[in-house]
């Protein structure tokens, strides 16, 4: 029938939450005060005296990966004669993403990996919405 069809299917790895992280009820005495005063009489916090910790006992241990984002392509055209020689017209529809899974691509930049946080585990740039084009070209 002088049909013209195409498609392209790529599949991408979710991301990783990252290292799971709550937070403590008071500092850990172990890692020193919050304020230590340096040998020039400045008071500094001391970033070992947080109260984040890692929830788990290693770094990898309760992550969460995000679904694979999945991207279905089609397109479906034919081209017709007309009548001089080269001249030419292709008719085609395209349709982007028709499935769209919906699903997020990225997890929240802000605490989605902190137990504690709101944002635990949410995701946020969903893939992208399906699309349908018509395509028209001429050739001469």
């Amino acid at each position: 029938w002088g049909l013209v069809a195409t498609g392209a299917f790529s599949i991408q790895a979710g991301p990783w939450s990252g290292a799971i992280q709550t937070r403590i009820d008071a500092g850990d005495p172990k890692f020193g005060p919050s304020t230590v005063v340096s040998s020039t009489g400045n008071k500094e916090s001391n970033p070992l005296a947080t109260r984040i910790r890692f929830a788990n006992a290693t770094r990898d241990e309760g992550q969460v990966k995000a679904p694979d984002t999945m991207v279905l392509n089609l397109k479906v055209g034919k081209e017709f004669e007309l009548g001089a020689p080269g001249r030419r017209v292709e008719v085609s529809v395209e349709i982007f993403n028709p499935f769209n899974w919906a699903d997020f691509q990225q997890y929240n930049y802000r605490g989605a990996n902190q137990l504690f946080n709101p944002n635990y585990l949410q995701g946020r740039s969903r893939q992208s919405a399906s699309a349908f084009q018509l395509y028209t070209r001429l050739t001469f």
